[in-house]
């Protein structure tokens, strides 16, 4: 009996110079069918884009892929097994993880492969992350459960990392987390390759919420950050490690003002200086944040670190 798993941390480029799009597994015997058993269960917050459960949103993911192929039948569904997920059962399976499977990454899929047909993908996600649903940015505080389970989904049929491949484009199933939250052209263009033409009926609009700084004056001592908020963010607090006063004004028409009064340069040149403003969702819980450095000589945005899916 062909028997092997094949775990989904890189891919291996099967592609032809004329395609940007690349696979990661190539079955004799055509997929038609993915059915996955989701245990990620409820959350224990109210999720940012107003989902259920972790499992709708596995759901949502699913079924937003499935629309795109014609010959390719994807969902997931809420695992009801009393003895719970496990590699090896014969059972497509989405569930927490903090094994050393995904030790250093968001997530992986593991695809078990029989006589060149798979018959099961699991997909584990990485528990030791704090998590949420939402669309948009992608932002420093949570890692968003949809894109990343879109990702991994990508793989189960088949999708590598079209950057570890040598090529340079707006995708989805890039190995670095990215402000993209939905497939691209070029994601769909490779499963369509496969799978045929889906019609996707769903026109659904995500207006991706925002937390963001979009102008530092520099005025000496005098600093005015102008920011936006969008619903359901809003300026919670701000944290100076060197501001002597600070004066915040509330959203207005999805807009924010802060003023801080510095420290002169030469105080802190030299030293660990930053801004820290603080956005809370509904529920009032501080999950965004944007961070500001003294360069020596001018306050600057922070860079938001590049995330890793499943490398």
């Amino acid at each position: 009996m062909s028997f092997r798993i094949l775990a989904f941390s890189f891919a291996l480029s099967l592609m032809s110079q004329a395609q940007a799009y690349v696979y990661s597994f190539d079955p004799s015997t055509p997929i038609r069918s993915i059915a996955f058993e989701s245990y990620l269960g409820t959350a224990s917050f109210h999720l940012l884009d107003g989902s259920s459960s972790w499992d709708a949103c596995a759901s949502q993911v699913a079924f937003r892929w499935a629309l795109h192929g014609q010959n390719l039948e994807i969902k997931a569904t809420p695992g009801t097994s009393a003895s719970g997920p496990r590699l090896g059962n014969g059972v497509s399976e989405i569930y927490w993880s903090t094994s050393a499977d995904v030790a250093g990454k968001l997530a992986v899929c593991k695809t078990i492969e029989r006589f060149g047909a798979g018959i099961e993908s699991d997909i584990l996600v990485n528990a030791s992350y704090q998590w949420d649903a939402y669309d948009g940015l992608a932002l420093q505080s949570t890692v968003d459960i949809k894109r990343v389970l879109f990702h991994e989904i990508g793989h189960a049929f088949g999708l590598g990392h079209p950057d570890e491949s040598g090529q340079n484009v707006d995708a989805l199933m890039n190995s670095i987390i990215a402000d993209r939250y939905l497939p691209s052209p070029d994601d769909v263009a490779g499963m369509q390759s496969r799978y045929g033409a889906g019609n996707p009926a769903e026109t659904q609009y995500y207006a991706p919420p925002v937390f963001a700084v979009n102008l530092i004056k520099n005025q000496g001592r005098r600093l005015k950050i102008i920011g936006t908020a969008t619903s359901p963010y809003a300026l919670a607090s701000v944290e100076a490690d060197t501001a002597s006063h600070f004066a915040d004004a509330p959203v207005r028409n999805g807009a924010w003002t802060v003023r801080v009064l510095t420290p002169r340069a030469k105080e802190i040149r030299g030293r660990s200086a930053r801004i820290k403003l603080t956005g809370v969702d509904p529920d009032g819980n501080s999950r965004l944040n944007r961070s500001l450095r003294f360069d020596g000589k001018r306050w600057r945005l922070t860079l938001r670190k590049k995330i890793s899916v499943d490398r």
